[in-house]
């Protein structure tokens, strides 16, 4: 009876490690470096994680993807053209993500949205960045419960954005300007 006890315990051992291995918890896919996302689904910052360059450190291309930092930071060093997260379709936008509770900082875009619908970005802390989150073009997104501090500009809508609901919010210390909504994007 022992020895079958176990061994049964070995098996769901080494089942919690193939999957730990895996990236995949019970909770979603961990991610543990710069990495695309092609599949629906739930993702998890599993740590610190640093972009190199001018790169992209989570790039989201696939629609109903919610992405939780789990209060992990995404780090760049200022570089032209980097970004922490950015969500974009090609062809055609992609639909429903959320992204929340990532801290992001250092990095040319915080957080991006680009040919995407139905975003959200949400209790986010974005820091030293020259945009914190910007929607070019997006619509019917949301920016709700940030942090923006010490960026060039905190929020942007630009590029044809519509129906982009921002509220509870805060925007500190933006070099340029906290909020801007440039024509057409309406908000």
């Amino acid at each position: 009876m022992h020895l079958r006890w176990c061994g049964w315990a070995l098996a769901a051992c080494l089942l919690v490690g193939a999957l730990a291995c895996n990236g995949t918890t019970a909770a979603g896919t961990l991610v543990h470096g710069p990495t695309v996302i092609e599949a629906p689904g739930t993702y998890l910052l599993g740590g610190n994680l640093s972009v190199p360059g001018g790169a992209v450190g989570i790039e989201v291309r696939s629609s109903d993807v919610t992405l939780d930092g789990n209060g992990w930071t995404v780090r760049g060093s200022g570089e032209p053209d980097s970004c922490g997260v950015l969500v974009h379709g090609s062809p055609g936008p992609v639909r429903n993500v959320t992204v929340r509770n990532i801290r992001i900082a250092d990095l040319h875009y915080g957080c991006y949205a680009w040919d995407a619908a139905n975003v959200s970005v949400d209790g986010c802390l974005v820091e030293s960045c020259a945009i914190g989150v910007t929607f070019n073009p997006a619509a019917d997104g949301s920016v709700l419960s940030n942090r923006l501090e010490k960026n060039g500009y905190g929020v942007v809508l630009s590029g044809g954005s519509t129906g982009t609901r921002v509220a509870s919010n805060r925007v500190t210390d933006s070099a340029r300007r906290g909020f801007i909504c440039s024509a057409p994007a309406t908000g």
